[in-house]
């Protein structure tokens, strides 16, 4: 069953893309009336752990439906980890497209390349999880 968390993404992105906005309101605001927006840490945290989020459920997904059940498998944001001896490695021979997908978006995400009609980097996301894991 593809995309089983496909809800849970789409409440997250749309959450995080409103927290965001209102966070940039906030923001204005408190130049516009020399002042500081309280909390700003948690609710910048907020946004990040909601996208954050969105990569756990596609690793959960993908798991559930090409892996074992009981195996720990987490968003490839780095070729190595769709190396042999690694969860997804299994997709190779299982579903080599969608192997090759995932090979492609890490090598982007690892290259810090830029998506395509934004001024985002793929290693956003990477930074996004690297933040939100430190934290």
């Amino acid at each position: 069953m593809a995309a089983a968390r496909i809800k849970d993404i789409r409440d997250n992105i749309a959450y995080a893309d409103d927290a965001w906005r209102e966070l940039s309101d906030l923001v204005a605001e408190a130049q516009r009336a020399d002042n500081q927006v309280k909390h700003i840490g948690q609710k910048a945290g907020a946004v990040l752990q909601a996208a954050r989020e969105c990569f756990d459920y596609c690793a959960a997904d993908l798991r559930d439906d090409f892996l074992a059940k009981n195996v720990s498998a987490y968003f490839p944001f780095h070729p190595d980890s769709l190396s042999k001896g690694k969860p997804f490695h299994d997709l190779r021979s299982i579903e080599p497209r969608l192997y090759d997908a995932l090979l492609s978006l890490s090598e982007r995400i690892r290259d810090r390349k830029v998506i395509p009609s934004t001024l985002a980097l793929y290693s956003d996301a990477a930074a996004i999880n690297s933040l939100v894991n430190s934290k």
